[in-house]
């Protein structure tokens, strides 16, 4: 019974440990023209958003380029996620 105890207490110092190290984890991503630039967090949750000075695209290119540059940053999110949590995982 007590280590059942230990093993809950174990896990969650864990998982308040991911959770700050989520926290922590940014990335940027860029759209392919380099016009709108998207930085994430560990948590998927959206941190900024920029848009290069004097910009001249129409509404389906803006559109296009905030996909690109939100699936860039989410891209780049799950990489560093794989490689600081693969210690976690074991």
């Amino acid at each position: 019974m007590l280590g059942k105890i230990k093993e809950l207490y174990d896990l969650q110092k864990n998982a308040r440990a991911m959770q700050s190290k989520l926290s922590a984890v940014q990335a940027a991503g860029k759209s392919s023209n380099g016009v709108v630039t998207i930085t994430l967090n560990g948590h998927f949750d959206l941190v900024s958003v920029a848009v290069a000075d004097n910009t001249q695209l129409n509404k389906a290119m803006m559109e296009k380029s905030i996909r690109e540059a939100f699936s860039d940053a989410q891209g780049k999110i799950k990489k560093s996620l794989v490689e600081n949590f693969k210690d976690f995982m074991q």
